[in-house]
């Protein structure tokens, strides 16, 4: 079972993954982080959503961690490079404008490929707190006046999964949240991220996607992690639906 989150940046992906993460497996089930990683959001001071301190990492960790990854993308940009048919045609159809972000997209948009493929074979639960529809919306932000028919192509072009967590908070509370992750990072890291309005400006197409995905019926659950009680709330109710969805399934094998 493939679960996805995606939302606004800053809005609780992967503070929220790690809770779900927690409570899975305190329920027995065979649960797999498939993170991110993305620096700004791993090394964090405090967790959002919650209270808790995170260990500062020494200055430079994070513009190296970038530049390892522009490294390793190389081979994917090579001639001949294996690639997966559903990156190459997202690319294709909302292509990002700039020297670094197609190398970047392309070596995530690979790298989650193959992260996809491991994780539909398994028996347990997956959750990925950047996915396919976080690539979808981010690719929509670096291209060049992305249209709902752009948008809607994206949709049909990448895979389902069996559960969608659609994160949200409001446009104040996300200001202050990458204000503070953006007050942290040094001069050399914040060239490799976007700026505040620009992210804010993400968090509106992440809501115009989500949109679609209702009308469309994608199985997905909307909600809000704003503080622990919350956050703890929203856990409970995910679990909930996974057991519930896992259930459905091995009756459906039995009959």
């Amino acid at each position: 079972m493939i679960v996805e989150l995606f939302g606004p940046p800053a809005a609780g992906k992967t503070t929220l993954a790690e809770a779900l993460v927690i409570a899975l497996r305190k329920n027995g089930c065979d649960v797999q982080h498939i993170a991110s990683s993305r620096p700004a959001e791993i090394r964090l001071n405090k967790n959002e959503c919650t209270n808790t301190v995170r260990r500062r990492p020494f200055p430079l960790a994070a513009p190296l961690s970038r530049a390892v990854k522009l490294a390793s993308a190389v081979p994917t940009m090579l001639p001949g490079a294996r690639n997966d048919d559903t990156g190459a045609r997202l690319m294709e159809l909302l292509p990002p404008r700039g020297l670094f972000w197609p190398v970047r997209f392309r070596r995530y948009l690979s790298l989650l490929h193959q992260s996809w493929n491991m994780v539909s074979a398994s028996q347990g639960v997956a959750i990925l707190d950047q996915g396919y529809i976080s690539a979808l919306c981010s690719l929509a932000l670096r291209t060049r006046s992305p249209d709902a028919r752009s948008l809607a192509r994206g949709l049909e072009l990448v895979p389902r999964p069996n559960l969608l967590i659609c994160l949200d908070a409001p446009r104040e509370v996300l200001r202050a949240r990458l204000f503070e992750r953006l007050r942290r990072q040094g001069a050399v890291e914040r060239m490799f991220e976007l700026d505040l309005d620009t992210n804010l400006k993400q968090a509106e197409i992440v809501r115009r996607v989500a949109g679609m995905l209702r009308d469309q019926g994608w199985p997905m659950i909307d909600v809000s992690c704003l503080d622990q009680r919350q956050l703890e709330g929203v856990v409970d109710q995910i679990v909930l639906t996974i057991a519930v969805q896992r259930e459905d399934v091995r009756n459906e094998r039995q009959a």
